[in-house]
């Protein structure tokens, strides 16, 4: 038997194309007449799939008005129907394409050879990521990265690793800076801070824990701002 997952991932925006439904909706509804070939009974770029009776993309690419359309260089088709940055490449903007540089492993500046990203960030000894300055709001990044502006110059900075992973344990969250795993409500893995030191990604604020469980989790973590109930 076919997972849950596979069978919903059938119909995922990206994978249907609209002459794919087309044809599956006139065979179920037995108005066509026409013959076909069951070799050929799909638009080029795409796949018939027995399982769902559909038309789907194939292959790096998206469904369009009349067929598939291929993702371009340094994409990657996502679940959400749009051509997206594979790992490692970035946009410095919506219409731009997508190039390497952003989040490059780095030790210092002349690593960074992207006309945008070139700049290297240190986070731990002398190992860093490459990454653009002089932002002014989250805005101004891109990739999910932050506009940390505590100490200039303003830098893009990377999100936590872990952030919003399902765990049911601490231990899940292992190896990340996401070390909390909230098991009660929403199991996920949250990055853990101090109240007094403005630690938190740019964009969030340290949520203590302690009050809204009237004592049972004495924990403070990092949530979006101004979702830290009971304030």
């Amino acid at each position: 038997m076919q997972s849950l997952s596979y069978i919903a991932g059938m119909f995922s925006l990206r994978r249907i194309s609209a002459a794919g439904l087309l044809f599956s909706l006139v065979g179920l509804g037995g108005l066509s007449s026409c013959l076909y070939n069951s070799k050929d009974r799909c638009d080029p770029g795409e796949t018939y799939d027995p399982g769902s009776g559909l038309c789907i993309c194939a292959g790096n690419t998206i469904a369009g008005d009349h067929s598939c359309t291929p993702c371009g260089e340094n994409e990657v088709a996502s679940e959400a129907g749009t051509c997206e940055c594979a790992m490692g490449f970035a946009r410095a903007n919506a219409s731009a394409a997508c190039t390497k540089g952003l989040g490059n492993p780095c030790s210092a500046d002349a690593d960074c050879t992207d006309p945008v990203y070139n700049s290297c960030h240190i986070d731990s000894g002398t190992t860093g990521y490459c990454t653009n300055l002089n932002c002014a709001t989250n805005a101004d990044c891109t990739s999910g990265y932050g506009c940390n502006t505590k100490t200039p110059p303003a830098y893009c900075e990377q999100p936590p690793t872990g952030t919003g992973m399902k765990c049911m344990t601490d231990a899940d969250c292992a190896g990340t800076q996401a070390t909390y795993c909230e098991n009660h409500m929403s199991f996920t893995c949250f990055v853990q801070c101090s109240l007094t030191a403005g630690d938190c990604f740019p964009g969030q604020e340290c949520c203590d824990l302690g009050p809204l469980s009237f004592g049972l989790v004495n924990k403070q973590i990092c949530v979006d701002m101004g979702t830290c109930g009971g304030k």
